[in-house]
C-alpha cells in the first residue's frame, strides 16, 4: 500500500523508497528470527584448564576478598600497585563496584562463601553508599552498625555525598574502643607525635598475611596403579 501512494503521489522518489519499504515490508520476519534462542553448544573442557580456570577464578576473588574489607568500608580500591613498593589506591568508583558485586556472586557460585557470607558482604557494600542522611535513620533504627567515615563525617559537618573519599586513621586509645571511637581524619596526622593504633594496624596486617598464605596451588591427585595378581 505504501509503496502504491509514492507510486501515485511522487513516482520520482519510487527508486530511493523502494529498499526502504522491502526492509520494512520484512521486518516482522526479521524480528522473529533474531528473537530465536541461541542454540547452546557444550564444550567439555580439560580438565587441566578446567583446574587452571578455576584457581585463576579464585585468585580474582582473593583480590576482593583481601582488599574490599572493612578498612575501605567494605569497597574495593581502583587499584593495588606492587611495584616498586606495595600501594593500594584507596578509591573507588561504580565501574569497580560493579565487578566486586560480580565477583561476590560468583564466589558463591564456586562455592568459596555461603549463602549468609554473601548475603553479609553485599549488604556491607550498599551499606556504604547510604547518604549521611539514610545513615542516621538506619542508626536511628538500629538497622546497621557504626561506621568511622560516617561518624567522621557527620563530626565535621561537611556535606559529603555517596562516594566521596573520607581518608581517617585510628588513633591509640587508653582503653579499647570500636574503631570509630578512635578514627581521625588522615589530615590531622603529625608525623611528629604520632599516635596511630599500633596494634591496631598489626592486627590488620596479620589478616592480610593469613588471607594471602591461603591462595595455594592444588596438587593434583597422584595416580594409582593396580597390581595384576
Amino acid at each position: 500500500l505504501l509503496l502504491l501512494l509514492v507510486f501515485v503521489v511522487r513516482p520520482a522518489a519510487l527508486l530511493v523508497a523502494w529498499p526502504v519499504l522491502t526492509l520494512w515490508w520484512f521486518s516482522p520476519l526479521l524480528a522473529f528470527y533474531v528473537s530465536q534462542p541461541l542454540t547452546a553448544f557444550a564444550r567439555d573442557l580439560p580438565s587441566e584448564a578446567r583446574r587452571e580456570l578455576r584457581l585463576l577464578a579464585r585468585k580474582i576473588w582473593r583480590f576482593f576478598d583481601t582488599f574490599a574489607g572493612a578498612y575501605d568500608h567494605y569497597l574495593p580500591p581502583d587499584n593495588y600497585q606492587e611495584d616498586p613498593i606495595p600501594v593500594v589506591a584507596h578509591r573507588t568508583s561504580p565501574t569497580n563496584i560493579g565487578f566486586l558485586l560480580l565477583s561476590t556472586l560468583a564466589a558463591y557460585d564456586f562455592g568459596h562463601l555461603s549463602v549468609m557470607e554473601l548475603l553479609e558482604r553485599v549488604e556491607r557494600t550498599f551499606e556504604t553508599l547510604d547518604s549521611l542522611e539514610k545513615y542516621r535513620a538506619k542508626i536511628a533504627g538500629s538497622a546497621r552498625n557504626r561506621a568511622a567515615a560516617y561518624e567522621l563525617a557527620l563530626a565535621s559537618g561537611r556535606n559529603y555525598i555517596p562516594g566521596d573519599q573520607i581518608s581517617y586513621y585510628v588513633k591509640a586509645t587508653p582503653k579499647k574502643v570500636p574503631a570509630y571511637e578512635a578514627a581521625k581524619f588522615a589530615s590531622e596526622f603529625d608525623p611528629q607525635n604520632r599516635d596511630e593504633n599500633i596494634d591496631y594496624y598489626v592486627a590488620k596486617l596479620d589478616d592480610l598475611v593469613k588471607k594471602f598464605s591461603s591462595v595455594t596451588t592444588v596438587a593434583s591427585a597422584p595416580k594409582q596403579e593396580s597390581l595384576a595378581l
